[in-house]
């Protein structure tokens, strides 16, 4: 993805940050697209200021950035504030962020359109640099548990980068391309994530690369593995476990011998 997209998509959080969402009402409830599944990610590691300890918060905040990165955009349309108005089976919200400092403005109009098995989604933009793009389209199932969201570049229009998205109370899945994943979309990061028995388990994937596991229980113990791509499977390279107190050991297996270190 290049950086101007993802500069864009900065901005874009910002704008929905700074919308009016002290009115919600958009019409009869029967009539509202409906609310997107969107999970938690809140793991905390082993609750140590040992340095060991902290090693491995530093590998948990990694993964955790990523799943709540991923989830903050697989979610947009539940961020739309203000009022819509209503057009048949389309609904249509319109405003606008301004940059006090820069004076940059940008008008974003989004619309919802109800099909037979959910709603079609598409973001399109005007204003200081932009002529009607529609910057991400998108779809989601009517009972709001899947879908799939594309990003197109501004000055091409070509699809940059895509993802697919299924999820509920205790597991789901998203995929991540760089290009459109209904053509020849490359495959760059799976996230994957279940809750049984008050136990949470986050797995991010880039395919042939790098692999992190994190397991958190009800009691604060936790678990957390590093795998990288050698020689056609899966390595381990760094595991850590510890428990609701804090304390714990993990393991750095790059090393010969491997290095062990434990904190109380």
């Amino acid at each position: 993805m290049s950086k101007r997209i993802l500069s864009l998509l900065l901005i874009f959080g910002l704008f929905f940050a700074c919308g009016d969402d002290d009115d919600d009402s958009s019409g009869p409830e029967t009539g509202q697209p409906p609310e997107i599944f969107a999970p938690t990610a809140s793991f905390t590691g082993p609750q140590s200021n040992d340095p060991n300890a902290q090693l491995v918060n530093t590998y948990v905040s990694m993964a955790n950035a990523q799943a709540l990165t991923s989830m903050s955009l697989s979610a947009l349309a539940t961020q739309l504030p203000g009022e819509a108005s209503r057009s048949g089976d389309t609904w249509t919200w319109t405003y606008t962020y301004t940059d006090d400092q820069t004076g940059y403005t940008v008008t974003v109009t989004v619309t919802a359109t109800e099909q037979q098995d959910g709603w079609y989604w598409t973001f399109t933009w005007n204003g200081t640099e932009f002529d009607n793009w529609t910057a991400i389209e998108g779809f989601t199932a009517i009972d709001g548990t899947s879908g799939w969201w594309k990003w197109r570049n501004p000055d091409t229009g070509i699809v940059e980068a895509s993802v697919v998205w299924e999820g509920n109370d205790t597991s789901g899945m998203q995929e991540w391309y760089e290009g459109d994943f209904q053509s020849s979309g490359i495959l760059f990061l799976l996230m994957e994530w279940s809750e049984a028995d008050g136990a949470t388990t986050w797995t991010l994937t880039a395919p042939e690369q790098i692999k992190y596991v994190v397991t958190e229980n009800a009691n604060g113990s936790g678990d957390f593995y590093i795998y990288e791509w050698e020689n056609e499977d899966w390595v381990l390279v760094f595991e850590a476990h510890w428990t609701g107190a804090g304390s714990g050991t993990y393991t750095d297996y790059t090393t010969d011998p491997p290095t062990v270190r434990t904190w109380p």
